[in-house]
């Protein structure tokens, strides 16, 4: 039984052909072995995260392999995890679109423009060994947050909520209802 019907991939086709973008540069494969998976995913120019669940552990292996993924902006936390990660890698306002149409605006974009495509590529290699991937780091980082929140909460006498106004800073400062701290790291 094949992958795909030949209509659905006819379909698909044709869509791509509308938009200007060649119909060959479309692919769909079969689930591979992690090998060949690996290897598919960066020959890929871009990936297209869904809007109402997104990528996760497929847009991880994406970014890692320096295919830019173009995400919008969802309301859920499964619709939020490519903006989550665009983030990460320093690319939010180059690959994260806050609405449908610029979605769309922002894939043409890329397709039509091999330069701004290898030129987000390039900065994403770059980017490969920094925050993303460091699981180091992001452990220190976690240990910082969970200590700090612990230190607001005997500040406030009162429990940090989840929906409360709690962020954390890139240069390690934690502030929550005015409170700023800084966390050395």
């Amino acid at each position: 039984m094949p992958f795909l019907s030949s209509s659905v991939s006819s379909a698909a086709q044709r869509e791509v052909s509308y938009w200007g973008i060649e119909a060959d540069r479309v692919r769909f494969l079969p689930r591979l072995p992690r090998g060949e998976y690996a290897v598919a995913l960066g020959l890929a120019d871009i990936l297209l995260d869904t809007s109402r669940y997104g990528s996760h552990t497929v847009a991880s292996d994406g970014i890692f392999a320096g295919l830019p993924m173009v995400t919008v902006a969802g309301d859920t936390f499964s619709s939020r995890v490519g903006v989550s990660l665009n983030v990460a890698i320093g690319l939010v306002n180059e690959l994260v679109a806050s609405n449908q149409k610029e979605y769309v605006d922002l894939i043409l974009r890329y397709l039509h423009s091999r330069d701004l495509l290898y030129g987000v590529k390039r900065i994403m290699l770059e980017q490969r060994g920094a925050q993303l991937f460091n699981s180091p780091c992001f452990a220190r980082k976690l240990v910082i947050v969970a200590s700090a929140l612990l230190e607001l909460q005997e500040i406030h006498k009162t429990d940090v909520q989840e929906t409360d106004n709690v962020y954390f800073e890139e240069n390690s400062y934690l502030c929550f209802e005015g409170t700023v701290l800084h966390a050395a790291s």
